[in-house]
């Protein structure tokens, strides 16, 4: 796929489609809840989970998958 679908878990109703601009591999959402991380096949793209904003792009040939997210402690 093109970009992220969001869904509404309770109906299973489609709500928005976030177009990223590259085909998707695969996402992760960080334990905070506050980013959700998507593989694209050359970069990995940092969105805003509610908004779909997108926070930040980083270069990364070859991003295929994402294993595992971990979020810091502050």
């Amino acid at each position: 796929a093109t970009g992220v679908v969001v869904v509404d878990t309770a109906t299973l109703q489609v709500e928005e489609r976030w177009e990223i601009g590259g085909l998707v591999s695969a996402f992760g959402l960080s334990d905070d809840g506050r980013r959700l991380y998507v593989a694209l096949a050359d970069q990995v793209a940092a969105l805003d989970p509610a908004s779909g904003r997108a926070l930040a792009e980083v270069p990364f040939a070859g991003a295929e998958t994402i294993l595992h997210v971990s979020t810091p402690a502050a």
